[in-house]
């Protein structure tokens, strides 16, 4: 039983794939709607990504400045002490 199941999730994969691949040429038609609601999902996204950039902006920019921060205090760190090591030779 175990053996088989790879094999039918495989076989399972494969049919889906080859529905999505072999697509028939469809003539449908588009009326100005749909355009208007492409336009509509795109606005509404990106207002949603901008209001979310807007409540999580200081958290962001907190995290984005102990990370530089951080960076900047180990690198002087490590030049200190390789200058004190080198006062010592």
């Amino acid at each position: 039983m175990n053996k088989k199941k790879p094999f039918l999730c495989l076989i399972f994969i494969t049919s889906i794939l080859f529905y999505f691949v072999s697509a028939k040429n469809t003539y449908a038609y588009l009326d100005p709607g749909t355009g208007s609601y492409l336009i509509q999902i795109i606005a509404a996204a990106l207002l949603g990504a901008l209001f979310s950039l807007r409540i999580f902006w200081s958290k962001i920019r907190r995290f984005l400045n102990n990370l530089f921060s951080n960076k900047e205090k180990k690198t002087k760190e490590k030049v200190n002490q390789n200058d004190e090591q080198q006062e010592k030779k």
